[in-house]
């Protein structure tokens, strides 16, 4: 081929659009983690009881309610990847 002809492949474009095997992991929702360590100030409320009036937003996740310093563990269906193939659930 040379450098002026087209691809035979992309027509010269530069992309080629592939029809992909996989989709989103429904077990994780497509970010490869899983959630399993719960704040241990707030216990995954997000928010502290205050002795006088309405609760606070926890400091410690600041109202995620999880502990996002603790190490993610890898979703086991799609080994971390955040997409599984077609068949699997």
């Amino acid at each position: 081929m040379s450098w002026l002809s087209n691809c035979c492949v992309c027509g010269g474009k530069g992309v080629v659009r592939v029809k992909a095997p996989y989709r989103p992991c429904p077990h994780c929702r497509n970010t490869g983690a899983v959630k399993t360590f719960t704040c241990t100030v707030c216990r995954g409320t997000g928010y502290v009881p205050r002795p006088a009036g309405p609760t606070l937003v926890c400091p410690e996740c600041r109202g995620t309610g999880d502990d996002r310093g603790a190490p993610a563990l890898s979703c086991l269906k799609c080994h971390g990847l955040g997409l599984v193939a077609p068949g699997k659930s």
